[in-house]
């Protein structure tokens, strides 16, 4: 969950929405005719503004990104959060949760809705699963799956890791919203489940990530991700806010919201494992 945080959290998912793999597809196998004429477009864009980029990436800009992504969240931790997804003004989907989190190991419970209750989601290792308190059952989940058909997925919320699976390839000084920020290029390690690459923007002065826009091999941007509302826990300056806008659905986003986060040393290891969860009544 931590690294999934400040590239999104964070972090999750036990219903699958195969509509949404598919759009993903769809994007994943855009025409090399496209991606090439919206790489010009960006150049011309970025001509136009005056943006001064560096191709060579300085060192101090190397370190203050991997400073902001091991400063999002507290390598141990408990949560309670909200993810709500919306169709325009409606929303269509509202989860609360309990998270827990040691090292790269996260284990979720859902609280509700009561349909839901009872369900767990389990990153241990390499490995995700879900599973189902009521008929003690587990499955396997995808990286790639849609969390309960929000529009985020297990990797966005488990598994993204800017640091370890991205190279920044170049960096630019621009202005965002009337702000100065670092919009730094990252591209996809090979082997990498996620994206083909992000445009990642820094605010240098607060020293937060701000917005994470991710696109597919052909260069269609599938979503970008929102961080607000960062707070201090311990030495941790945590996003409490994330919003996940759908660019493949017009009108779709999710919202995800920390209620409460709290460094603990008291986490044990042996709970991230499907014994575990096997053994809870």
């Amino acid at each position: 969950m931590r690294k999934s945080l400040s590239a999104i959290a964070l972090s999750l998912v036990f219903a699958l929405n195969p509509s949404y793999a598919q759009q993903a597809d769809a994007a994943q196998t855009a025409t090399h005719e496209a991606s090439s004429s919206m790489a010009e477009k960006q150049d011309m864009s970025s001509e136009s503004m005056g943006a001064k980029e560096t191709a060579v990436v300085s060192e101090e800009v190397r370190e203050l990104f991997h400073s902001l992504e091991k400063n999002s969240f507290p390598p141990s931790a408990i949560a309670t959060m909200s993810l709500a997804s919306f169709k325009g003004e409606k929303e269509s989907k509202s989860l609360s949760m309990e998270f827990f989190a040691k090292g790269d190991n996260v284990l979720i419970e859902i609280l509700s809705p009561r349909v839901d209750k009872g369900k767990y989601i389990l990153k241990s290792s390499e490995d995700l699963w879900m599973y189902f308190s009521k008929i003690n059952r587990s499955i396997r989940i995808a990286a790639r799956d849609s969390f309960m058909g929000t529009d985020a997925n297990n990797y966005d919320l488990l598994e993204l890791n800017l640091v370890d699976d991205y190279d920044i390839v170049s960096h630019t000084d621009e202005m965002l919203d009337g702000k100065p920020v670092i919009r730094a290029e990252l591209r996809a390690r090979p082997d990498t489940e996620g994206y083909s690459r992000i445009v990642s923007y820094i605010d240098p002065i607060n020293k937060t990530i701000i917005r994470n826009d991710c696109f597919a091999i052909s260069d269609t941007m599938i979503k970008s991700i929102a961080y607000f509302d960062h707070q201090m826990v311990g030495d941790y300056k945590v996003p409490m806010k994330t919003t996940i806008q759908n660019h493949l659905e017009k009108g779709r986003h999710s919202v995800m919201t920390f209620d409460s986060v709290n460094a603990s040393d008291d986490i044990e290891e042996f709970m991230f494992s499907l014994g575990y969860l096997e053994s809870l009544e």
